[in-house]
This record gives C-alpha cells, structure tokens and sequence, in this order.
C-alpha cells in the first residue's frame, strides 16, 4: 500500500488523512508496547504477603528478613488481624506504608 502521509503547504509540513490516521495507529502501538514494558517489569518483581496476630518477636523477624533481602526485587505486605493495619513496602524503592483495612 503507498499513501501519501504528509503535505507541504506554505505554511509547514501538515498530515494528510491517511498520514492522521497513520499517526494515530502509531501511537497506540507505542502505548501497547509501553504497556508491555511496565508488565514484564512487574513479573521481576517477588510478592510476600504475610499475616499475623500481633506480637513483637513476628514484628522483630520480619523487619530482620526485610533487611537481609533489601537489594532484591521484592515487595512485601504484612496484615496484622487484631488491629486491622496492613504494611506494605518495596525492597528495591524504600516506599513503605500503613493503612486502615
């Protein structure tokens, strides 16, 4: 298939109809394949949920194994039952955080 795609004028370079349809075909598939990317990232990435009534030994434990695997890609959920606090934080970014459930 030839199609023109872009018009001179006075004025620039412009598309033409085919050229505006073309782009747009374009950008979805850079969008996909940005899609794609920030998937197979996530598949490196390792899960560990864990939940737990509270008690400060299981607290000193996990904290303990969070620091040995900090270099590792790994993200990591603790709930604890009696309170309802979920912790969650990431080896590889340092982003922790506590919430409500």
């Amino acid at each position: 298939m030839q199609a023109s795609l872009f018009v001179r004028s006075p004025h620039g370079i412009g598309l033409t109809p085919n050229g505006k349809q073309a782009y747009a075909y374009a950008s979805r598939v850079l969008e996909n394949v940005e899609a794609m990317a920030e998937l197979s990232a996530v598949g490196d990435i390792q899960w560990l949920n864990i939940a737990f009534n509270p008690s400060s030994w299981i607290a000193d434990c996990f904290v303990r194994f969070y620091q040995i695997h900090e270099k590792e890609n790994l993200h990591c959920q603790a709930h604890t039952g009696k309170c309802g606090k979920c912790w969650s934080g990431s080896t590889n970014t340092k982003t922790n955080s506590v919430s409500s459930t």
